[in-house]
């Protein structure tokens, strides 16, 4: 069997002994080096992220919000003129459950700006195609949507890869909460600036830009850009149109064989 077909399922059921032997296997034919049960390959390090069968997207009718959150969302709806209910909002910037079958992949353990990763020796281009030439260059890709959703998740059906809830403030700056990485070991949804690209040019995951923060939305809205199946559908065209391309993050991915 290839690695690649590693589900999540069987990797929880591997003795410590045999994950290390598998790990060893997969850092073999990925051409990186396993090291403190992670894997670097030119100066980054990755996490394994089994696949198999999944679900990942939001069933926003499930979301029961605590009093905080209806309160807050409330007082937002009511100031940013937002006339359909909490569940609804939720719904609509969420993408829809689903259920999907991944490969096992190797996942950036952190994104990083796309410049910082295209190999650019002719030096045109700006915008979704240049950068995905560009990680193949190094032999990388961004992730698919259905990908990233489920490196964050981690198997989680919650709201955001952590739970329901959220603490008091805004998601920006020190918050403990945000600095801790998820279940696979990766730092994803820590800040709502650094939307991420994905294979689709028309979604950004993992945060709105900044806009709610910046703009003073409010807890409610600002939190949800870090839910982990947020979808912001104008996001893509500002980046494009901004030329922000070089400076917008990529979490890099590495196929296994």
């Amino acid at each position: 069997m290839s690695h690649a077909d590693l589900t999540l399922a069987a990797w929880r059921t591997l003795s410590d002994e045999t994950a290390h032997q598998v790990a060893a296997a997969i850092a073999r034919d990925t051409g990186s080096e396993l090291v403190d049960g992670f894997f670097e390959r030119d100066g980054r390090r990755f996490a394994l992220v089994p696949g198999g069968a999944a679900r990942v997207g939001y069933d926003a009718a499930r979301f029961s919000p605590t009093e905080r959150q209806a309160a807050h969302f409330a007082a937002e709806a009511a100031e940013w003129g937002i006339e359909e209910s909490l569940h609804d909002f939720v719904d609509q910037a969420t993408s829809p459950a689903r259920a999907v079958v991944l490969p096992a992949l190797l996942v950036a353990v952190r994104s990083e700006p796309a410049g910082n990763l295209v190999l650019d020796d002719d030096g045109d281009g700006d915008d979704h195609a240049w950068m995905t030439a560009g990680l193949a260059g190094r032999g990388l890709r961004p992730p698919t949507p259905d990908e990233w959703e489920f490196a964050c998740g981690a198997g989680a059906t919650t709201l955001f890869h952590w739970g329901d809830d959220y603490p008091d403030g805004e998601p920006y700056g020190d918050v403990p909460l945000l600095a801790q990485p998820n279940r696979f070991g990766l730092h994803i949804a820590d800040d709502p600036y650094r939307a991420e690209f994905t294979t689709d040019p028309q979604v950004l995951c993992g945060g709105d830009g900044g806009s709610a923060v910046c703009g003073g939305y409010g807890s409610f809205l600002s939190w949800l850009t870090l839910a982990t199946a947020y979808r912001d559908t104008s996001l893509p065209e500002v980046v494009a149109d901004g030329g922000l391309t070089d400076e917008t993050p990529v979490r890099p991915v590495i196929a296994i064989p």
